[in-house]
Parts: C-alpha cells; structure tokens; sequence
C-alpha cells in the first residue's frame, strides 16, 4: 500500500515531540497530530460485563472514552473532514497497533486510511514508510486486548480479596505480583543465609627483580577454603576435604614462609578471544544503562523515548538484536574513521535473536540514519548525551575486532605448601579499545596484575606474606538491572512492561530503593505471603511465562484470544480457572490466617528487666505493626507500636529490633566510659559523655562489642609517623576500617591489630608508582596525572579520565604538562560538571564549568558562586553548596511574592 504525501493529508502519532519532529520532514499538504497516548479505556465503572470484559459475551471489552481526550478528538475530526486520506503512525507494537484500531473506531473516517510504520525518524526513513504503508494488524490489537483482559480479570479480582482480608488498600497483578515474588524471594535467602569467617595467606614474591602477588591453594593433597567451597545459598561448606584456616593457623603460615624461597612447579598459558556483546534489546540496554547511569529503569525508558522522538536513535521497543545493512555499514565506516582499519572486524558482523518469539523484521536499538552522528556532534548534553554515547558505542563496538587476552597462571610450591598466581595481558583491546574512553567504573586499575616471564625450576623470594579475613556474603539483593535480567530469563512480561512492573512496585510501597538495591518492606513481604497461600498458581513464574507465550501466539495469529481468555478464566486440563479461584478465596480464607507474618531465625520473645515479653507482627489498615503480651498500665491495654518501613526490613529484622521499637527507652546499651550505643533515624550509632556521635560501620552494627565501642571512640588513631613527619592515620568509614596515607585509602581487615606506618606507607607508595606514569602536581585546585590502565595509558584530572589518542600511547611517559592540559580541555563535556552532589530535595545539584566561570546547578537553577570562594570550588562541601542554592531560591521565591502584594 502506498500513501501520497503529496495529497492533503491527516498523520496521527502518539506523542507531540514525535509529531514535531516528522513534520519537519513532510511537506505542507500533511498535518501531523499527536493522539497523546490511548483515547480509551476501559470501563472503571462498567454498565455491562464484569469489570470491564464480559466473560457471558466472548471476553467482549467495554471502552470509554478518555474524558480529556474529548476535545482532541474533536480537532481530529475537524482535521480529518477537510483530509483526502488518513495515514496512523502509531508505534509498531501492540499498543500501537490498539491505538491505531480505537482511533478508526472513534475517528470512523470516509477517507482512505494507511497504517504507516517506522523504526527511527529520519527523512529517508518516513518518506519510504509513506510507500510501504499495510494495514492494521488485527492480530497484535487481539494479542492487546488478551493482555488487557487478563491484567483486569486478574487485578479486579484479586485486589479486592487481598485489601479486604489484610485490612488495606492493596494490589496485585498479572506481572506485578511474581516481581514482587523474585524480590521477597532473594529476600528470605538472604535471611536464611549464615554468614561464615575464613582466612587465607596472601603473599607478594619477587622473581627475576619483579614482585607478583601470590596466594596460597593447598596444604599438602587438601585445598584450602575459598569463596566457592561454601554455598551461595546457605554459607556452609561444600565439602569437609577442604582445609578451613582460623586466624591463629594462617598468621602461622604467613609467619613461616615470609622471607624464604618458593620454586616455580608448573607455568600455564591460555590464550582467549573476547567478542563483544550484541547490540541492545530492550532489555539489555535496561540493564547496561541503568548500571552505569545509576539511573532507574524508568529514567533509561524516558530517556530513550525522548531520544527516539527526536531522532537520534531507532525504536527503543524491541526483542531483535539485528542490525540494518545501512547501519553495518555506518557502524564499519566510523571504526575505520576513528580507530583504523586495524580495529575492524575482518568481515560484517550481524546478530539473531536467541528467544523465538523475537521479532526479526525489528531492528536493534542503535543511532538513527545510514551515518551516525558522534556524541559530541548531536548537541545533546546532560543524561540524554550520555544514554546516547553508550547506544553509539555499543553500535560500533559490534563491528570492531574481538579482544585477544593472554592468561598465565602460575604454581609455585615451598615444602608442604602450594601457592597460585595469574595475570592476565590485553594483547589487543579490539573492541574495547571503544570503551577506553570512558569506562564503566571511571578506569579501574588492573586487578589481576601482570606476572613475570616464569619458567619451572626457577626460585621466587617471599618479601611479604599475611593471613587476610574473609567473610562469605549472602546472596546479592536485586537492582533494578538484575531484576531486569531475571524477568526477562524467566519470561515475565516483555520488555516494553519491564520498568513499569519495578515503577509499580515501588509506587505501591513493596519495595524500596536503597543504595541502588531493591529491598522488600513488611508490607511487600505481607502481600506476597497472602499471595503465596491463596493464589499460588497466579505467582508462579511458570504459570506466568506460559500465559506471556500464549500472547505471543496471538499476536502471531496462531491462537484464538476467546480460546485465550476462556482457559484462564474458566480453567480446563487440571486448571480451575481464576473465577473458580475467587469464590473459593473470598469465602474460605480469614484475616487471622493472613494478617501475621512469620519470619525465619526470630524467637519472638526479648527481656526487658525481669520480663520475659513474646511479640508478633501483624498488618492492619494503619499498615505493618507489632503487637506484644507486654500490658502498659498506663495505656491500660497490651503494648503495639508500628513499624517504620523506611528503617526496618523483613530480611534484617531482629528479636533486638523488635524491643527497640516496642520499648525504644530501654533499647540504649552503655557500655564502659560513659559509651552509649543509641539508635537514631539511620541505625545505631555511639554517643560519648563529652557530647560526640560516632558512626558504626554497617557490618559491626551487629557484631558491636565493648572492645570495638573503645575503639571507635579514639578514632582517628594514628599508626606511625612518615618520614617527613606525617601521620598515618587509622580511621573508620561506613563499611569498616581504613588508613588514611598520601590521599589514599587501604583496609584494615583487623583493627585491633592494624599493619605498622612503614607497611602502610610502602603499600600504598607501591600502588602509586605501578600505576603513575606522569604527575603534574594541581592544576585548577584538582591532581593532573598520567596513569597507566588495564588498557594503556589515560590521563586522569580529578575524578575524570581521559583518552590519550592511540599514536600518543607508545610514549605517554613523554607527554608533557602543556599537552595533557590540551587534551584534558578538548573535552567539554567531561569538563563541564566539576562537582557531582547527587541530589538535594529531589532536584540534581552539581557544580559546573561555564561561559563565566564556576557555577551551581541545582534542577533548572543557576546560581551564582561568591567571588571569594570560586578559586577554591573542588573543596566546596555538600552542604554549602546546598546552603547557597536554597538561600538563591529563597530569595527568588520572595521576590515574587513582593511582586504580588
């Protein structure tokens, strides 16, 4: 089918952004026009059917029109009249293809109508849609309505059982509720895990004048414990054949071997080819960006669709990682252009889908057009300009040559005693050559190392050797990236609901964010116990996965959605349907069965004084609360108090926690010397007799003994003076002990026995000149240094790397001040944010480079930086810089309010 351009002629898109940008292309005889979305819904209220679908009438859907749709949908008539054809320019998914289906329903047009599609806006693009125009797939708006149907039938009906039985407003939903499941899942591992102690012996050798870091394997035929001898899930050992070093036996060994000679057994070689990841899906662009933006999934979506609309990159809804003809061919002409034909992969390289419902006939997210626009070249900035350099770089990083690797691993043996060591060597970074430039972790050092040319026979000298502690970690909480991945494996809805699902779950309180982690509260906790008892098959994954594939079937025309929809809803093969599910529900299950929850490891009972008190939690319609057998004579009932969602957690929560939230008076420990440990909004921490708070590492909060409470309270303790004087301070941070020596940090595994200054200073100076090839001393109030990474040489100012050009890396020891201050200020966008403080009342706040000078930036704020204090910005605090912005917005704010008296 093809549409003419040339005819007068009414385009509707979805979003006012996308309307303005293919206008730009057509000629004046095409109006476009945004629909804002879907113009109907279902029914809220229906007249007829049950909850908007009548089940008696073939699943038939009630609509209704949006009511603040009613005056667009006016204008598009008024356009649509004076239209000699109408062309539906909606998205090329389901939702587009139903929104395309219900403007012909309300539109009604007389005129000929095209269903135009398109992967990415650029002119060539939109104009050759115009002649390959088809017409609406019936297939995908069924598949649509299926999904609606079942996401009503199943919301409608389940919510409302489990708001009345937990005594609340809750939800549950077709996708929403196995989220909730992985998260509370993850959840009680954690709490179930037990965390195991073990030592090893780590070493530092020097063979032929240079040092490797060796550790040690086995002890005779036995191995000794690492981190895969015990289990991920539980933190036990394994196996009993492996040899579990205490501290005592390991500082033994590292005792025993320091300054003797160890003789290399066996040297082993293996070479490896790296190719690089596909181009991005959906899924996975989720995953990478939200990983290295530290932005949610949502935010990645916004900033994709906002990149789409205005025509940077192809359609960001997809499942195929295939790529266009014209795209190999931009992607293979720009690595020639930027790195040289010696980067370029040896022949195209093109991707298939590995799930079967994938849709080849899409394309994988990649910048728009038959030539790509470089970052710096698109005048994008900010979030947008970054989601973009990552698109772009995975793009081309598909056509480059592969990374070739070299891995040695080395055993070296002293009496009874074996010990390993590997490096591992980028022969040539290939592809990764692209991400040099910028990596994910702001250039991490090469944490393998490099070892020496080995040959068996030859003698090591052991210059150093010390047990080290280790603590077996439960099972990582989900982030927003992880989740992502485990949705998609399990095949729990389909990309394009990823983020809503994670939005969904936190909107409703189910879980929150915390550190980047996704963290289930009671309530979510709560709700997903409900779930569990009554609705099991509803959560099942399985369950879940089927019912996406038999979407997937409709939309493929290979399975009726009556058929669909019947199945679910009045059962068959051993199912009893979800109608059978709700009556029996509604009528057999009670509060008392649901309303208190039981976690594992909790003895529900605590002292206070000579009273033995037993708790419970429960939820109400006031939300998650503990109720006790304690009676208060002063309230003349039994003692309850809530519980704080944003403080306490189901998978940490303890019998300790529980008499502090019951008897927050009595939950104060003192210890000797007027220490006392307080709990306060962000935890426990120590208050002193002189007046001082003092943080607790997380991992000691509840590991804290008198000893560590003293400890803590002469911090910081100086561990030796260096030669010029200069303490060497021990100190503690949020995650333990540390020392802090030359603007750098090292850990302290014990801090009762801590390393002596010299060990320290030696350590760190060592890590400094492996890795320093050049140091400029400050330049504007930040260190400029050249330092060699993984991949080569970079330059690093401040915090911000920077690529040294690939003929400059055989002699970056060369490059001199005046040149690294050139290439530093070649990078406008890395120079432009100086200061990053997160976020201050919701609204970004950073320091930033402009046309005049330093500034703050706070949301879509400019703020004026005093003269005085512009020379010395790098060490401008949060808080002052949060000072500044408010008392600027102050005085706009009342300034404005003058203006109106």
């Amino acid at each position: 089918m093809i549409a003419d351009p040339s005819k007068k002629t009414l385009i509707i898109v979805e979003s006012p952004t996308k309307a303005r940008t293919i206008s730009r292309f057509l000629p004046p005889t095409c109006k476009v026009i945004a629909s804002m979305g879907h113009i109907v819904d279902l029914a809220p209220d229906p007249k007829s059917g049950r909850y908007g679908v009548d089940v008696d009438h073939d699943y038939k859907l009630e609509y209704v029109i949006d009511p603040k749709k009613k005056e667009l949908i006016q204008e598009m008539k008024t356009l649509l009249s004076s239209s000699e054809q109408l062309v539906l320019a909606t998205d090329e998914d389901r939702e587009g293809e139903s929104i395309s289906w219900h403007l012909m329903n309300v539109l009604k047009p007389s005129c000929p109508v095209f269903r135009m599609v398109f992967h990415e806006i650029t002119k060539s693009a939109i104009l050759n849609a115009f002649s390959s125009c088809r017409e609406l797939d019936m297939n995908l708006v069924h598949a649509q309505e299926a999904r609606r149907a079942v996401d009503r039938l199943q919301g409608y009906g389940i919510s409302p059982i489990l708001s009345r039985k937990l005594s609340g407003k809750y939800s549950a939903g077709r996708v929403q509720s196995p989220g909730l499941k992985l998260v509370v899942e993850r959840e009680k591992e954690r709490r179930a895990f037990r965390e195991t102690g073990y030592y090893s012996v780590e070493t530092e050798m020097v063979a032929g004048g240079t040092g490797f870091q060796a550790r040690l394997k086995s002890i005779g035929d036995r191995n000794v414990a690492v981190s895969q001898s015990f289990d991920s899930e539980t933190g036990e050992l394994k196996k009993n054949d492996v040899i579990l070093l205490d501290s005592e036996k390991a500082e033994a060994i590292a005792a025993e071997v320091k300054g003797k000679e160890a003789t290399v057994f066996s040297v082993a070689n293996q070479e490896k080819i790296q190719k690089p990841a596909m181009p991005f899906t959906t899924s996975t662009l989720q995953q990478d960006a939200a990983r290295k933006m530290h932005k949610s999934v949502k935010e990645i979506m916004s900033l994709a669709q906002q990149l789409y609309e205005k025509g940077f990159i192809t359609y960001m809804r997809t499942d195929s990682p295939t790529l266009s003809v014209e795209c190999i061919n931009a992607a293979r002409a720009q690595v020639g252009e930027i790195f040289g034909s010696e980067y370029l992969s040896s022949k195209p390289r093109n991707y298939k889908a590995t799930s079967e419902t994938a849709q080849e006939a899409h394309e994988a997210i990649r910048p728009a057009g038959d030539h790509f626009r470089k970052p710096e070249d698109t005048g994008l900035s900010g979030d947008a300009l970054r989601l973009y350099t990552i698109i772009w770089r995975r793009t081309l990083a598909t056509q480059m040559k592969e990374a070739e690797k070299s891995t040695t691993t080395a055993t070296l043996t002293l009496g009874d005693y074996t010990f390993t060591a590997s490096g591992t060597t980028i022969r040539f970074p290939g592809y990764l050559r692209l991400y040099d430039v910028s990596t994910d972790d702001d250039e991490k050092e090469n944490e393998e190392g490099v070892l020496p040319l080995l040959v068996s026979g030859e003698h090591a000298d052991i210059s150093k050797a010390e047990a080290k502690s280790h603590t077996t970690k439960p099972p990582a909480r989900y982030t927003e990236a992880s989740l992502v991945q485990k949705l998609e494996s399990d095949g729990i809805g389909r990309p394009s609901t990823y983020a809503a699902i994670i939005s969904t779950l936190i909107d409703r309180k189910y879980v929150i964010r915390q550190s980047g982690q996704l963290v289930p509260t009671f309530t979510g906790f709560f709700v997903d116990s409900f779930l569990e008892m009554t609705f099991p098959a509803y959560i099942d994954t399985d369950f879940t996965s089927k019912m996406e594939e038999g979407l997937d079937k409709i939309a493929g025309g290979t399975e009726s959605k009556s058929e669909y929809l019947d199945s679910f809803w009045r059962g068959g093969a051993g199912f009893p349907g979800l109608d059978a599910d709700l009556q029996k529900i509604s009528s057999t299950v009670r509060k008392a069965d649901v309303t208190t929850l039981q976690l594992p490891g909790l003895s529900y009972t605590f002292k206070v004084g000579e009273n033995s008190v037993t708790y419970s939690i429960r939820i109400s319609k006031f939300g998650p609360y503990l109720a006790s057998d304690y009676f208060d004579k002063e309230a003349g009932k039994t003692r309850m108090a809530s519980l704080d969602q944003a403080k306490y957690f189901p998978g940490t929560f303890s019998d300790c926690d529980a008499k502090t939230v019951l008897f927050p008076q009595s939950s104060e420990e003192v210890f000797a010397n007027g220490i006392v440990v307080a709990e306060g909004r962000y935890g426990k921490y120590l208050k002193t007799d002189d007046g001082r708070n003092i943080m607790i590492p997380r991992p000691l909060r509840d590991k804290l003994t008198p000893e560590l409470a003293q400890l803590l309270a002469v911090l910081p303790k100086s561990l030796g003076k260096d030669t010029d004087g200069e303490d060497i301070l021990m100190m503690a941070g949020p995650y333990g002990f540390y020392a802090k020596y030359m603007g750098k940090n090292i850990t302290i595994a014990d801090p009762f026995n801590p390393p002596d200054a010299e060990t320290i200073r030696k350590s760190i100076e060592d890590s400094k000149e492996k890795a320093a090839v050049a140091d400029f001393g400050m330049y504007q109030d930040k260190p400029l240094q050249i330092l060699n990474g993984r991949y080569g040489a970079y330059i690093k100012w401040g915090d911000k790397n920077f690529a040294i050009p690939k003929q400059e890396q055989k002699n970056a020891s060369g490059i001199g001040v005046e040149r690294a201050i050139e290439i530093v200020s070649s990078d406008p966008e890395k120079l432009k944010v100086i200061r990053d403080f997160g976020t201050f009342e919701d609204l970004p706040l950073t320091i930033q480079n402009g046309r005049y000078g330093a500034y703050i930036k706070w949301g879509d704020k400019n703020v004026a930086i005093p003269s005085a204090e512009r020379s010395t910005v790098s060490e401008m605090t949060a808080e002052r810089a949060q000072e500044l912005a408010k008392n600027a917005s102050d005085k706009k704010s009342g300034t404005k309010r003058r203006k109106g008296n």
